[in-house]
């Protein structure tokens, strides 16, 4: 019988198809045995959608409390410091006279007088001493750089329909008004509520209803110099207001009223044109508004029973009375007008609930999270980053730190991202905010969580920092040996792996002393590995496909190609790894 010779190339030809036989079931191997890279995913607290998830009561609490954007804030607590003379008051308006002396308008007990900060009562003017006082509502000591007056007090009478310049020997050096006389005429005024002295000499006054205008009054002639608010009309339009209750000349010439009655606050310049205005359903019956020395403006919002401040641009900065964090009793009842003292506390004249305090933020306040496990609960994850948003103003601090599976609390770094070992099944976040002065305090608006599924190993085990550490891990035989590790970093030992050769392990340490084993297991010299056993039905597809591609390409490269015959036990061990 004569055997069919073979055309001359034929052997080479099988040897470049089974080369290529042998690339593509590697590709095909290496493609499925490719480990899935997980989705890195968000989680975020303190928006609309989720609100902080906060554990404990500390003893400086943050909040969380109603952000103006939606969603929530942790911001700083207030301390309130009350400042009353006994009980029974009912101060309408107050002036820091400094060394903690406020004047103060009594309106129920129909007098002016001076407090400290002790409560004690010093300098008085009422009917005690012989005086007439009607329903003072507004007091205001001029100050003593002035020429005309410096020294003197403005007492505004608002029943007797006066405003009278007292003497501190309580003698009257000046009135506007007849006594019980009300009028819109010359020497009238209808319902006076506030009055200033200018650097001028002249005295800016707040007629309100009725009048509905702000007058600059010459102080030697009784004349009006300059007036916004056509007398009599109501109105919010142009040089129009609706019961005006305090008036300020500005630095810039313009002057600030609070327009209670129009429910606005408005700056309006010397040719009576608006220069800036706050209101638009954000106000309810301002009863007082001051310029402070940042550029912000301070207004007590007596409808809506609370102190707010408010910046250039009309954006709300700091909230004081309804829907904001209060100390013990700092709830505002109804409150008359307000200030803002040198140390950045504010002070607040507070009828309804008869007393004069002030309140500045808290030293510092902390809120801890309860556990996060980012809607998995019990799988692994892989934190990523811990950010956040807010604002902190100059000379005052935001610290976050983390917690992985109830471990020490670490600082979470200035860019965010975590270290690779901050792997675990939850976390915890801590946020501590610390203040500048008494009215600045950062604000933190909402807190995100980077994260992915870590990649899952049947080699992952717990070690302790130092001694033997033994795995089982898949295939067969068991791996141990000793090493030393530290927080953090990695230790490197020697094992035996099955009954011959060695591998060298590495755990790397997720900082509670987890990690996940990493070993390289070589094959038995002369084709003595593992056996294969059959496949595990609860593997994954992609490792079982994976482990069927190496065992192709090595039962290819065991039928030919010679050299790399020596590879084909290890392929074979490491696709009975997987298909195991």
């Amino acid at each position: 019988m004569t055997l069919p010779t073979r055309p001359a190339g034929t052997h080479h030809r099988s040897a470049r198809a089974r080369t290529r036989l042998t690339v593509c079931a590697l590709a095909v191997g290496l493609a499925l045995a490719a480990p899935a890279v997980a989705q890195a995913s968000t989680w975020t607290e303190g928006t609309s959608a989720r609100a902080f998830g906060l554990s404990g009561v500390q003893t400086t609490r943050l909040g969380p409390l109603a952000d103006p954007k939606g969603g929530q804030s942790l911001v700083l607590p207030y301390m309130l410091v009350t400042q009353n003379p006994g009980s029974g008051i009912n101060p309408r308006s107050i002036q820091s006279l400094g060394d903690g002396r406020i004047l103060v308008a009594d309106w129920d007990n129909y007098r002016v007088y001076e407090v400290t900060s002790a409560g004690t009562i010093g300098w008085t003017y009422d009917t005690l001493d012989g005086l007439t006082l009607h329903r003072p509502i507004a007091a205001w000591r001029i100050p003593g750089t002035y020429g005309n007056g410096g020294g003197n007090t403005l007492v505004v009478d608002r029943a007797g329909y006066q405003v009278i310049e007292v003497t501190p020997t309580k003698t009257r050096a000046w009135t506007y008004g007849q006594e019980s006389l009300p009028g819109t005429g010359y020497d009238r005024l209808s319902d006076p509520w506030w009055a200033v002295r200018l650097s001028n000499g002249h005295t800016l006054i707040a007629d309100g209803a009725g009048s509905n205008r702000v007058i600059e009054v010459s102080s030697t002639e009784g004349t009006i110099t300059w007036q916004y608010g056509a007398t009599g009309v109501s109105g919010t339009g142009a040089n129009r207001l609706v019961l005006p209750t305090s008036a300020e000349r500005l630095a810039n010439g313009n002057t600030l009223i609070a327009d209670s009655g129009g429910n606005r606050v408005i700056e309006v310049k010397p040719d009576k044109t608006i220069a800036w205005q706050y209101g638009a359903g954000k106000l309810s019956s301002p009863h007082h508004a001051t310029r402070l020395a940042n550029g912000n403006t301070l207004i007590t919002d007596n409808g809506n029973k609370r102190i707010i401040e408010v910046d250039g641009k009309g954006v709300l900065v700091a909230s004081y009375g309804s829907g904001v964090q209060l100390p013990s009793g700092g709830g505002l009842s109804n409150p008359w007008t307000s200030t803002r003292l040198d140390d950045g506390t504010t002070l607040v004249a507070d009828p309804g609930n008869a007393r004069i305090f002030r309140y500045g933020y808290a030293p510092s306040g902390t809120a801890e999270s309860k556990q996060i496990d980012c809607g998995s609960s019990g799988v692994r994850k892989k934190f990523l980053s811990v950010t956040w948003r807010g604002t902190a103003p100059a000379g005052t601090r935001v610290e976050v730190s983390y917690s992985i599976d109830g471990s020490t609390y670490k600082a979470v770094p200035a860019s965010g991202k975590l270290p690779t070992y901050a792997v675990g099944t939850y976390m915890r976040y801590k946020v501590t905010l610390r203040r500048g002065t008494f009215a600045m305090a950062p604000v933190l608006s909402d807190i995100s969580i980077g994260y992915q599924v870590a990649s899952t190993t049947s080699g992952y085990v717990t070690y302790p920092s130092a001694g033997t550490n033994t795995s089982t891990g898949t295939g067969t035989g068991t791996a141990s040996g000793t090493g030393t590790g530290t927080v953090n970093p990695s230790f490197v030992g020697t094992a035996s792996v099955g009954t011959t050769g060695t591998t060298t392990e590495t755990v790397v340490d997720d900082g509670t002393r987890r990690g996940f084993v990493m070993a390289e297991v070589p094959a038995g010299g002369g084709g003595q590995g593992p056996k294969l056993k059959s496949v595990n039905a609860s593997a994954p597809l992609a490792t079982q496909l994976a482990g069927l591609g190496l065992l192709v390409l090595a039962l290819t490269i065991g039928a030919g190609l010679g050299p790399l015959r020596v590879i084909a036990p290890r392929l074979v061990h490491m696709a009975g790894t997987l298909l195991n």
